[in-house]
């Protein structure tokens, strides 16, 4: 009987220990999951901190040429890539993508990463947007010799653009350089192509685009900062004049 009774309770005890250990081992477990999460966190913020840093270097250097207080919002970039035709098989040119929110956008509403072009001026940005978007073109360069840019970057095939998105503050920026981003505009896009852009100005007012472009939708985002209004004009074969 006591060879039973020690018996017993050496069994009793391995039993309490393997709880203990099992026990242990979901403890040991139960904290990595939120440690991951943290540091998932941690690499977030730390990647859109980096972001932040590199628009606000940017925005200090060139007041002007950045033409906002902060980076647009996702869902103002999503109403711009919204615009964007998903059976269309021609390019896609984003002009001043900054920090890549809008280049995401358009890439979330399934464009292939091969019809799109990205022209970015800032050398810093532009090494961020690389990184950040491995299999599309970032070009490093300015919307005012864009055609140079495309025939560069596409060969023979830029003359199958059929949509610009614009992030470019074009009421911001010197008056020579606007004209001459708007001609590169008129020269590129085919008849029927779409231009895409967004404004700090909430009423409807004349960008002074030429008069082949034709405004044909448009959407304001109250809730980004400040509010916006994206427009999308389309091209028309109308001479070429001024508003």
């Amino acid at each position: 009987m006591r060879k039973k009774i020690a018996r017993a309770r050496i069994l009793l005890k391995r039993s309490i220990n393997r709880v203990h250990v099992n026990e242990a081992i979901l403890d040991l477990g139960r904290p990595l999951l939120p440690r991951a999460k943290n540091a998932r966190i941690k690499r977030i913020n730390s990647s859109q901190a980096k972001k932040y840093a590199i628009f606000m270097r940017e925005l200090v250097a060139n007041p002007r040429g950045v033409g906002a207080a902060c980076p647009s919002s996702k869902g103002l970039a999503r109403i711009m890539a919204s615009f964007i035709p998903k059976d269309d098989d021609g390019y896609i040119v984003e002009l001043g993508a900054g920090t890549g929110v809008v280049t995401a956008a358009i890439l979330e509403r399934g464009i292939d990463p091969s019809r799109l072009i990205v022209v970015e001026i800032s050398e810093d940005l532009v090494k961020m947007l690389r990184k950040q978007f491995p299999n599309v073109r970032i070009v490093h360069g300015n919307a005012a010799a864009l055609k140079d840019h495309l025939d560069y970057s596409l060969g023979e095939g830029s003359n199958r653009v059929s949509t610009i998105v614009s992030s470019l503050p074009m009421r911001s920026l010197p008056e020579k350089l606007v004209d001459a981003i708007k001609q590169q505009l008129h020269d590129i896009l085919p008849h029927n192509g779409r231009l895409i852009h967004f404004t700090y100005a909430l009423k409807p007012v004349s960008q002074n685009y030429l008069t082949s472009f034709q405004r044909t939708n448009s959407k304001i985002r109250w809730r980004n900062v400040p509010p916006a209004r994206v427009e999308v004009y389309h091209r028309s074969q109308l001479s070429m004049k001024k508003d």
